[in-house]
């Protein structure tokens, strides 16, 4: 009984949480800073996600924080224009990209490409690429970024294949 006790605790002071969140529709995106606050892509969209991921991470909703329009902010490490957003995290070179331009300057740049809209994997040499067609297939992402990788959980890729949790990935052949 104490050794599963203890077991628990180092799990829970272990678990580190995801640096970035998006939601299954793309609209927030939600990112981790060194100093452990979450900065929320829209400060509208999405406002039951919003507040769940904030009152996970302890954050009160004083608290919230959201990304710059444009232009640089003291404590968020991506600069933003109104075609998108990038910047270095984790030693990692991500890019939210909000429009065709965007995304397709940042493919050769980034190691993580995040867009809203449809990216050509033929145009797009980016390591790891999430659109809006592997939102609706996969649903939500967790993503972990670490200096020498970038791990991804997806909502379909947890909950697994079952009867009543049917998506157009259910049909892929991969």
């Amino acid at each position: 009984m104490i050794g599963g006790f203890v077991l628990l605790v180092g799990l829970v002071v272990l678990y580190k949480q995801p640096d970035l969140q998006i939601s299954s529709r793309g609209d927030l995106i939600s990112l981790r800073t060194d100093d452990g606050s979450l900065w929320l892509s829209s400060g509208r969209s999405e406002r039951f996600v919003a507040d769940n991921w904030l009152r996970r991470n302890g954050q009160e909703q004083g608290d919230k924080k959201i990304w710059p329009h444009e232009g640089v902010t003291d404590g968020f490490p991506l600069s933003c224009d109104v075609y998108g957003c990038r910047g270095e995290i984790a030693g990692r070179k991500i890019a939210v990209a909000f429009s065709n331009r965007a995304w397709q300057e940042d493919c050769h740049w980034a190691n993580l490409v995040i867009s809203q809209i449809p990216v050509s994997d033929k145009k797009c040499h980016a390591p790891h690429i999430i659109d809006f067609f592997d939102l609706w297939s996969s649903g939500a992402y967790a993503i972990w970024l670490k200096p020498n990788d970038i791990a991804i959980q997806t909502v379909e890729g947890t909950r697994g294949n079952r009867p009543w949790t049917q998506t157009a990935a259910n049909g892929r052949k991969d």
